[in-house]
C-alpha cells in the first residue's frame, strides 16, 4: 500500500523518522529500519537516512508498513487475525472488547483489517453511521492500537449523537488498568499536566499549565505493588491522545510495554518480557436512549494476568 504526504510550513525541520513515526503510530526504530530498506522515498528518490530535515515541499511517499519487531508469542499475531468479542449487542450500539495490536480505523497510510473494517462487514448498517462514516463506521471514540479493552460502537446516527454529546461533555466513566515501571510515591493522585504535540518528538507532550496545551486531567489509584513495577488503576477525565501514557511517562513512570512513551536509558526488560503496552480498558459507563445508565465491564486479557503472576509482590 502507498501513502504519500506533502510538507507543510508548520512540519518543516522534522525529522524524517519522526515524522513518519507520528503519521503510522509505531516506533521510531522501526521506522528507522523502514527507511534503510528502501520503503520510503523523499521527492521521488531514495534517502535510507532516518535523520534527514524535512523541508516545505517536500513529498513523502511510503511505499509499505515496516513489520514490527520480534516479540512473544501473546502479540505476534496479524492484524487480519485479530477480532473483537463482542460485549453487548444492543439495537442501537454494541460494546466490544478490542485486543491489543488492532488498529481502530486506517490512518494516512489506509491500512487494511481494522476495526473499522470488521463493523463494516458484522455490521453493514454501522457503514452509515457517524460524522466520517467512510473511515469510521459508527465509531465514536478510539482505544490505542497498542491498547485493549472495551469500545462502544453506534448502530444509529441519532445514537452516535448521543454518545458524542456525553464525550464532549465528559460524561462518560471510562476505567483502565495499566502496569507502570517502579512505585510511584502516592496512592492515589491527579495528573493534570496540558497536552499538546511535541515539537521535538513525533508524539504528544505533556507541559506546564503556562506553556499551553489542552487540558488533560487523569485520576489514578495505586492497586498492588511489585518490585519495579507498580498495578494502577486510571480514571482519565478528559480524553486527549495517548492521555494516560502521555501522563505517566511526563511523572517519570512509564506504562510496561510501550513502544512510544519511554526513555533509552531507562527502557527495561519488563518491556521485553511483556511483547505488548499494558493498558486495558476494564470499564465503560454512558446513558442510552432511554435515558438509563448501562455499564460493562472487562477483566484483564489472559496474557495480562499471566504477565502479572510472573512478578515479585512488594510488601
Amino acid at each position: 500500500m502507498n501513502a504519500s504526504f506533502e510538507i507543510i510550513e508548520s512540519q518543516a525541520g522534522q525529522r524524517l523518522d519522526k515524522f513518519l513515526s507520528e503519521q503510522c503510530e509505531t516506533s521510531r526504530a522501526q521506522v528507522q529500519k523502514w527507511i534503510k530498506l528502501g520503503g520510503v522515498t523523499v521527492n521521488d528518490k531514495l534517502t535510507g537516512v532516518p535523520h534527514y530535515l524535512l523541508r516545505t515541499g517536500d513529498h513523502v511517499n511510503a511505499a509499505s508498513i515496516a513489520q514490527p519487531e520480534a516479540v512473544p508469542d501473546t502479540a505476534q499475531k496479524r492484524p487480519e487475525a485479530l477480532h473483537p468479542v463482542v460485549i453487548a449487542e444492543e439495537p442501537e450500539y454494541l460494546v466490544i472488547e478490542k485486543p491489543a495490536g488492532l488498529l481502530a480505523h486506517p490512518t494516512e497510510l489506509h491500512e487494511k483489517h481494522t476495526l473499522a473494517d470488521w463493523i463494516r462487514e458484522r455490521y453493514p448498517e454501522c457503514a452509515a453511521i457517524g460524522d466520517k462514516p467512510d473511515e469510521r463506521p459508527g465509531i465514536v471514540h478510539r482505544l490505542d492500537k497498542d491498547a485493549s479493552g472495551l469500545m462502544v460502537i453506534t448502530r444509529t446516527q441519532t445514537m452516535f449523537e448521543h454518545l458524542k454529546r456525553q464525550f464532549m461533555r465528559h460524561e462518560i466513566y471510562k476505567e483502565y488498568y495499566a502496569l507502570v515501571h517502579d512505585v510511584p510515591p502516592l496512592e492515589a493522585g491527579t495528573i493534570d499536566f496540558p497536552i499538546m504535540r511535541s515539537t521535538q518528538e513525533a508524539r504528544m507532550s505533556a507541559r506546564p499549565i503556562s506553556q499551553g496545551g489542552k487540558p488533560a486531567v487523569t485520576e489514578y489509584e495505586l492497586m498492588e505493588r511489585y518490585t519495579n513495577a507498580t498495578l494502577v488503576r486510571v480514571t482519565p477525565k478528559t480524553g486527549r491522545t495517548h492521555q494516560i501514557r502521555v501522563h505517566f511517562f511526563a511523572l517519570g513512570y512509564p506504562l510496561v510495554g510501550d513502544p512510544l512513551y519511554f526513555n533509552k536509558k531507562d527502557k527495561r526488560k519488563l518491556d521485553t518480557a511483556l511483547g505488548r503496552l499494558f493498558l486495558h480498558a476494564t470499564k465503560l459507563r454512558f446513558t442510552n436512549l432511554a435515558d438509563e445508565t448501562v455499564e460493562y465491564e472487562s477483566g484483564l486479557p489472559e496474557e495480562l494476568k499471566n504477565f502479572l503472576k510472573t512478578l515479585k509482590v512488594k510488601h
